[in-house]
């Protein structure tokens, strides 16, 4: 039996209240009315963080950097490795400032 290794990220973020819903390999932003304003996709990502008005998605091979607020990419950074197992920890009174849980 092979393991479901899909994440799947339900997340309230911003000073607007928006919702990130996501499930590989799809992301959806809704506004605080409910109203869908992002939908794209992003294959095989392994975490996200909110950063301001953006959306740090990390792939096994990238972090790709798209605008929650039309989806759009910002920029694609590779990286030569990554744990499949990390994840993006996000202080409450520090959100601009995401921290990897990845060893180096």
């Amino acid at each position: 039996m092979v393991a479901d290794r899909r994440r799947r990220i339900l997340r309230f973020f911003g000073p607007r209240g928006d919702l990130l819903a996501a499930e590989s390999p799809g992301l959806v932003v809704y506004d605080s009315f409910g109203r869908e304003r992002v939908r794209t996709e992003v294959e095989g990502f392994l975490d996200i963080a909110t950063v301001g008005d953006e959306l740090w998605v990390v792939t096994p091979r990238s972090v790709v950097r798209l605008s929650a607020l039309d989806g759009r990419e910002l920029a694609n950074e590779p990286l030569s490795y990554i744990d499949l197992n990390g994840r993006i920890l996000q202080s409450s009174t520090a959100p601009q400032l995401p921290v990897s849980t990845w060893p180096t």
